[in-house]
């Protein structure tokens, strides 16, 4: 279960993203672009942007609770869970078009500058890449590797930030640094 200010803090990227995609944008790219900007912030901060798990599935890294809103949100799933809700409900979504939209603005208290750059870097490289190429990108070493671990276990599949950050080229202390913080977090959340 995701804490208030995680969820908080993922709407306001979601909604921050599509600020830049007034018309909507495919679900793939959404994610595909939530993992690029979650590798860019890693690799050059040493801290992730957002907390949700990417899973390596077939058209590259998906990342679970934002799967879970999306879902809701095109009404795949019946039952909106109440820590989902503050998110499905900013959401838009064109069953014609299959594209995800703002219903609001982004709580721009949510995002720190670092926060702010990293989305707007990836959005300026990546912003124009249609959805398969995206994934065809997103299919890195963190990506092989928990797709080669869920070839022995399907729930295998999750690809830790430390992986997601050495897939980016992250320097040796900036992974020692992504390994203190998560386990400083893990001691605080119990």
């Amino acid at each position: 279960m995701k804490t208030v200010d995680e969820i908080s803090k993922l709407k306001a990227v979601i909604l921050y993203i599509l600020k830049s995609f007034p018309e909507g944008i495919e679900p793939m790219k959404l994610f595909k672009i939530m993992y690029f900007v979650q590798q860019d912030h890693l690799v050059t901060y040493g801290l992730p942007v957002f907390y949700d798990t990417f899973h390596a599935y077939g058209y590259g890294p998906v990342p679970s609770f934002s799967n879970k809103c999306l879902k809701m949100l095109k009404g795949d799933l019946h039952h909106i869970s109440e820590d989902a809700k503050t998110i499905v409900d900013s959401l838009g979504f064109d069953h014609v078009k299959q594209l995800i939209s703002k219903k609001e603005e982004p709580e721009m208290e949510e995002l720190s500058k670092s926060n702010v750059k990293s989305i707007t870097r990836i959005i300026e490289k990546y912003g124009l890449f249609c959805p398969l190429k995206l994934s065809e990108l997103s299919h890195d070493q963190a990506w092989r590797n928990a797709s080669d671990r869920a070839n022995i276990d399907p729930e295998m599949n999750r690809m830790s930030l430390i992986e997601i950050a050495e897939a980016g080229s992250a320097d040796l202390a900036t992974i020692e640094y992504i390994k203190e913080s998560q386990i400083i977090k893990k001691a605080f959340s119990g």
